[in-house]
């Protein structure tokens, strides 16, 4: 093990996570302090082929926030890179120009809004499939919610899946359909890919459901005037059917408070037999 070094002018440093992308390409992400000013924000340090030799650099022009401190950091590829941290931000290294390292990293997702916590992993098993996982609190319970995208992070499904009994949990994903998740006192968790909803072209009208997680209620709402011609179906993941029963509203409330935590498939079938299926997660 040899000892490599930063800029003088950088000290307080406090790393959390690291990545390398080959075996001359690499990433440490935390928080470190500047001379001037002298308080402590987020950065993340590359070590490439064109720095001195045994040298990190630090990141440029970054749009870090001043009170965040990562804690994660994974690739896609050797030049776009996703980091989290304690704020709910996750930042996107896209370089412009092939070989600059040194950022700019920008906002790619601030979730500070929804949740104010942290970001503790994200995984990149492809170019383009990633996620990471953060959690929230509803009813004084903590619930983790791991969100994904397919499209290098140009666009998140803010439909997340949700994972019950688990805190500071990290996850890893070896592929696109597989991944783990671990935790506090030995849990441990396996997540596979659920097919997405799927919308026959035929069915008649347009169907939301909010909110998306729920907890005890949701709200199926159709634009069609005639509610009372559509059925629909709650599924979970084996395909089992769990309830029917008929919409009788435009805005039909239906309770979900006997469910398990997990992710559902619900069902609806217009008069002709066309049907669309969409995914919910209950809380």
């Amino acid at each position: 093990w040899t000892s490599e070094m930063y800029a003088s002018s950088v000290t307080g440093l406090s790393h959390k996570a690291v990545a390398a992308v080959s075996d001359t390409i690499a990433f440490v992400a935390g928080t470190r302090k500047r001379t001037t000013p002298s308080n402590s924000y987020a950065d993340v340090f590359n070590r490439v082929p064109n720095n001195a030799p045994n040298f990190w650099r630090e990141s440029s022009a970054s749009s870090f926030d001043n009170n965040d401190a990562l804690g994660c950091i994974a690739f896609a590829n050797d030049t776009i890179g996703f980091a989290g941290g304690k704020k709910g931000i996750l930042y996107r290294l896209k370089p412009v120009v092939a070989g600059n390292y040194s950022g700019p990293w920008e906002v790619n997702l601030n979730l500070a809004p929804a949740t104010s916590q942290i970001i503790r992993s994200v995984s990149f098993p492809t170019n383009y499939d990633g996620m990471f996982i953060t959690s929230v609190e509803v009813n004084s319970e903590v619930i983790q919610l791991v969100y994904h995208t397919a499209d290098g992070g140009d666009n998140w499904n803010m439909q997340p899946d949700s994972i019950k009994g688990l805190q500071s949990t990290y996850l890893h994903a070896p592929d696109a359909n597989t991944a783990w998740a671990v935790a506090n006192f030995g849990k441990v968790f396996k997540g596979t890919r659920a097919p997405m909803g799927i919308e026959d072209p035929s069915f008649s009208t347009s169907l939301k459901l909010y909110p998306n997680p729920a907890n005890n209620e949701l709200t199926i709402v159709l634009a069609e005037s005639n509610a009372n011609q559509f059925n629909y179906a709650i599924i979970n993941l084996t395909g089992a059917t769990l309830r029917t029963g008929n919409l009788n509203t435009n805005n039909s409330v239906i309770s979900i408070h006997d469910l398990p935590s997990g992710i559902y498939f619900i069902s609806v079938t217009d008069i002709s037999g066309a049907n669309t299926t969409k995914k919910f997660t209950k809380l």
